[in-house]
């Protein structure tokens, strides 16, 4: 199972971080700043006193089964491009952005929608805090994304 997860951030990171520790092939997509970064230094999640650290990959290569879209709405427009080089109909899109104008952008994917509960941060080009215990995942039922 390939996961792409677009926005390095309190939620894209923190997914990527914790889906590559439960030994998924994830890439994670974000600034080329951000990218290069993670390549040299890996990323760090926090929770509370614990952290790890995990290398991810941050080269675009072929198809992913899952694409977890974590950007700001705002940028929705720059990575749908992306988005559409590396998918196709078998791929699963959920968006977990804020509010639900980011459907009607991606309608043209096998789109899955889905919402988190989610206290954290991203507290250096590599480092994304979770403060509190709080996370709740909820999505549209998919085989994939079970």
């Amino acid at each position: 199972m390939r996961v792409l997860v677009v926005g390095a951030g309190g939620v894209g990171g923190y997914l990527a971080g914790i889906i590559g520790k439960n030994g998924f092939d994830v890439t994670i997509f974000a600034t080329p700043k951000t990218n290069q970064f993670i390549a040299k230094n890996g990323l760090i999640i926090k929770e509370g006193e614990e952290q790890f650290s995990i290398c991810l990959k941050t080269q675009l290569e072929g198809i992913y089964d899952i694409v977890i879209v974590a950007t700001k709405s705002y940028n929705l427009d720059e990575v749908i491009p992306i988005i559409q080089k590396h998918t196709n109909k078998n791929s699963v899109v959920l968006p977990l952005l804020n509010g639900v104008a980011h459907f009607e952008k991606l309608q043209q994917f096998n789109l899955k929608k889905g919402c988190i509960y989610i206290v954290s941060h991203k507290i250096d080009i590599n480092i994304v805090y979770k403060k509190a215990p709080t996370f709740y995942l909820c999505y549209q039922k998919d085989e994939k994304l079970d």
